[in-house]
């Protein structure tokens, strides 16, 4: 039994019509057609978004508490660089200086995701405000440790 798949540049009354062309379909097992296009790679980008959204959070949760002391020194929370690992001085006050600049950057993050809800090209915006917030996080934290 052969199987036809239609080609994507056409719809299914037959005429060239170029509302269609994003969509791909592709033959499924049970015999349904799946439509693979663009919005795949938006959720996808909407999911990345959100994750590293919550991943700020998390970094932001684990900066105040490390900051006031909660968190001691350890080797497996925290921002474990050699400048924070010298002292438990330089460990706090590296983690405190890092509380303000991950808290603007999950801000932003947040703002981001949330037009992402309407115009999903925001959400590039909250994978930048990850990427930016980690760098200035760490440079803030190293110059703070490095002072104490």
């Amino acid at each position: 039994m052969a199987v036809r798949l239609r080609s994507d540049s056409r719809s299914a009354s037959g005429h060239g019509c170029t509302a269609f062309r994003l969509r791909r379909r592709y033959w499924h097992p049970i015999g349904h057609t799946m439509h693979v296009g663009r919005h795949d790679a938006a959720a996808g980008l909407a999911a990345l978004g959100w994750v590293f959204t919550g991943l700020l959070l998390l970094i932001t949760l684990i900066n105040r508490a490390a900051g006031d002391g909660r968190i001691p020194p350890n080797s497996t929370v925290g921002i474990r660089i050699p400048p924070l690992q010298r002292s438990e001085a330089a460990w706090t006050a590296g983690h405190a200086a890092g509380v303000k600049p991950v808290v603007i950057a999950f801000c932003v993050a947040a703002v981001c995701g949330v037009v992402g809800l309407f115009a999903p090209t925001a959400y590039w915006g909250a994978i930048a405000a990850f990427v930016g917030g980690l760098v200035w996080v760490i440079a803030s934290a190293v110059r703070a440790a490095n002072s104490a």
